[in-house]
């Protein structure tokens, strides 16, 4: 991390004008060092094993563009607030996953509910960003987790700030979303799943989810028309759901917990002994759904 006389250089070339007060800034260092610890253990594996999906990681967001985003979704008040500093120095490592195709499905059904100025950078962001050759790749390459079991496909992309200011708006605008909360994650098509973390909290949130027997142990956590559940154990201290689950995530990817499904490449929560398991029930010629749960990761 940054020598501690270099802290007020920091603060000011990662926050610009929109700096947070005094005595949030003292939080500065651990979350600085985990948001670098997490990002880095999430690249390093996608690296070996997905260097496509590592390929879709985006730079630093830079002061300016963090200073629009804040301006953009009217987050000034929330500046001390311990998870959006979180957020903040994440998206300082990396900005999200910078998908093409994400931000042309963006344009595509967000058209009416962005800023010109959000809409011209979506446009470049559609001809700039990674874009796999074989097309439908693209939608594999989430480095959230993600499933399939029958037609059903799941994979989650960490967003960037253009489409976490984006799909946020559009969610406060049609679902009533309330304004403490920011879409940090997502994936879309016929399994749509949304990350949320809630910034006053500070737990991260998966949903829409609809009743099922086995998730009634879980808290709903009701968010304007959304339902959703906190993806981090219930034991787990309040205020840093975000880097918890991308450490964690990071742990499992590069301790072989966390592997990928087949020719799809969907990242999935679950042991390797189950993907033996399943070739050789595969092999025996019996068809099983393929089936990768994605978060929580509990």
């Amino acid at each position: 991390g940054a020598p501690p006389r270099h802290w007020t250089d920091f603060t000011v070339r990662t926050f610009g004008a929109s700096q947070p007060p005094a005595a949030a800034r003292a939080t500065l260092a651990p979350l600085w060092q985990s948001a670098r610890e997490a990002w880095g253990c999430v690249s390093r594996w996608a690296g070996d094993a997905l260097p496509e999906a590592k390929a879709t990681l985006g730079p630093p967001a830079s002061a300016t563009e963090w200073q629009l985003f804040v301006s953009r979704l009217g987050l000034e008040g929330l500046q001390a607030s311990e998870p959006l500093l979180a957020y903040r120095l994440l998206s300082a490592v990396h900005d999200g996953q910078r998908v093409a195709s994400d931000a042309v499905t963006a344009l595509r059904e967000l058209r009416d509910f962005v800023d010109p100025d959000l809409r011209q950078a979506l446009h470049a962001a559609a001809s700039g960003w990674y874009s796999h050759p074989s097309g439908w790749r693209n939608e594999c390459l989430g480095l959230g987790g993600g499933f399939s079991a029958y037609s059903n496909f799941a994979c989650l992309r960490l967003l960037p700030l253009p489409l976490v200011a984006a799909w946020t708006g559009f969610l406060r605008a049609q679902s009533g979303l309330p304004e403490r909360f920011l879409v940090v994650a997502a994936c879309f098509g016929d399994a749509p799943r949304l990350l949320l973390s809630d910034l006053a909290s500070g737990d991260l949130l998966l949903g829409p989810i609809s009743p099922t027997p086995h998730l009634e142990a879980r808290q709903e956590v009701a968010a304007g028309h959304l339902r959703l559940l906190r993806v981090v154990p219930a034991s787990a201290p309040r205020g840093r759901d975000l880097l918890l689950w991308l450490e964690e995530l990071g742990r499992r990817l590069e301790g072989g917990v966390l592997w990928l499904g087949g020719a799809d490449l969907v990242l999935a929560v679950a042991p390797p002994v189950v993907q033996v398991a399943a070739a050789a029930r595969h092999s025996q010629g019996r068809q099983h759904p393929r089936r990768r749960l994605a978060a929580p990761l509990s």
